[in-house]
């Protein structure tokens, strides 16, 4: 009666202990260190068992074919970091939708692309529209410094991202429409002193802290930094003489505006809801102030230029 009691109590012990063994080795994290030599050969060298590993190193060529591969390695399989460090991407070009296919990623199916960590390799200069679009784990992404163009929607709905900084080569010289749009956990940007275009929407919906946009920069678009609601302090350089609608409004940590000679107007509904914005410096060079300009602030004085037309 005893010895089966004992064998009761002790089976059950056996078989948790098995499970946590079990569990702890399936929980390690595992890496594939990939070879190619031409284009089109990394799906067939990834093999089953690229969708049980947690990270992946590529060298050698890789084209859009390759990358729809380590994908697809993250979409239904458990891939999170990626290392493209010593590949050979094609035309230094990451393509139009490489790691994007927005409805897949968003309908549910598969395990929505896991993907929290990608290295670019050091020669790239083109990322393609909507690259990394949807990819809502990303955390961290090099920005290498041959970098000269980034696409529309490139980094759009990465929930996640925030390299802090994230650093914007001296190359580029535009930031897209909606190109880090609803990045919600994007903290610091350092923008590249060649930059001269922030698109509509290109960091609307972000957490940006500290803004200091670059002279030469010479127009902001419609919404471009909407709804940024940690940005405390703004000078808008003098070179900057198209601004658009909107562009700072519902900023609501906003209470310094320091607008720098040489501009001509300000755009309806240019900082709207910015409930905390106290003190406002207009250039002389201000002739025009568009409806809804300065709606809803804590403006409790301001001085008006005499070149001031409407």
């Amino acid at each position: 009666m005893k010895k089966q009691l004992l064998q009761n109590v002790i089976t059950p012990i056996i078989l948790c202990v098995s499970f946590i063994t079990s569990f702890t080795a399936s929980a390690e994290t595992s890496y594939l260190d990939v070879t190619v030599t031409e284009y089109g050969q990394l799906s067939s060298k990834l093999g089953e068992d690229a969708y049980l590993v947690d990270s992946l190193i590529v060298r050698g060529p890789i084209n859009a074919s390759d990358i729809e591969a380590i994908w697809e390695c993250t979409f239904y399989g458990n891939m999170t970091i990626i290392n493209l460090e010593y590949a050979n991407v094609e035309n230094k070009k990451i393509p139009d939708n490489a790691f994007c296919a927005r409805g897949k990623q968003l309908s549910g199916s598969g395990n929505n692309t896991g993907t929290r960590k990608i290295i670019l390799p050091d020669d790239i200069e083109e990322i393609g529209e909507s690259a990394f679009d949807t990819l809502l784990e990303l955390s961290y992404i090099n920005m290498p410094t041959s970098l000269k163009k980034i696409g529309l929607r490139a980094f759009c709905n990465c929930h996640s991202l925030n390299p802090d900084p994230l650093i914007i080569p001296e190359g580029v010289t535009e930031i897209p429409q909606q190109c880090f749009f609803y990045c919600e956990s994007l903290k610091n940007v350092t923008f590249g002193s060649g930059l001269k275009t922030i698109g509509s929407y290109a960091f609307r919906n972000t957490i940006l802290q500290e803004l200091n946009l670059p002279e030469g920069l010479d127009s902001i678009g419609e919404q471009a930094f909407y709804s940024s609601k940690r940005i405390k302090k703004l000078t808008i350089p003098s070179s900057c003489t198209k601004l658009g609608n909107y562009a700072f409004s519902n900023c609501d940590s906003l209470k310094e505006l320091h607008i720098q000679e040489g501009i001509t107007k300000i755009p309806c509904d240019f900082v709207y809801y910015a409930y905390m914005l106290e003190k406002v410096t207009l250039p002389s060079t201000l002739e025009y102030i568009e409806s809804g300009a300065f709606y809803n602030t804590a403006i409790r004085s301001v001085e008006l230029p005499e070149g001031l037309k409407r």
